[in-house]
């Protein structure tokens, strides 16, 4: 990336953070009892359309929607795979064998990180994806009575 694009990205993210600290400041009390279940107000939830729209377009084979969902899906691939690889050397083969159990611990080492990792594409995957089908589209007409 860009020294540019960098700085303009830097500048969207510090766009969502004071989005983020005026919505929290105008709900003091309510974040006390739910934190999490507070909507978002549409001042923050344009300044996150702006920072991954400038994300996606800085770094599209990273960030754009097919790029986050084969990443999602290698991720859970390679989950799967280390899990599983874990379980048949730990359950399946010889203890006397030294080597096999450190082998099987790396394995699940493996998968633990790689379900980390997963998750956070897949909740990126579906930020990007929520975001993508009202970029760029005008706001529907106001009806009229007739």
């Amino acid at each position: 990336m860009s020294p540019a694009m960098l700085r303009e990205l830097g500048a969207r993210w510090r766009v969502v953070q004071a989005s983020l600290r005026a919505d929290r400041s105008g709900r003091v009390n309510m974040r006390v009892i739910v934190p999490l279940a507070a909507p978002l107000s549409k001042a923050c939830e344009t300044a996150i359309a702006a920072f991954v729209d400038q994300l996606t377009a800085c770094c599209p084979q990273l960030y754009s929607e097919p790029a986050l969902r084969s990443r999602w899906l290698n991720g859970r691939a390679t989950f799967i795979a280390g899990a599983a690889g874990s379980a048949v050397l730990a359950g399946l083969a010889p203890s006397d064998i030294s080597i096999i159990g450190d082998a099987a611990f790396a394995l699940l080492a493996i998968a633990c990180w790689s379900c980390i990792t997963t998750i956070q594409l897949w909740r990126t995957h579906r930020l990007v994806e929520q975001i993508l089908p009202y970029h760029g589209r005008p706001p529907p007409a106001p009806a009229t009575r007739r």
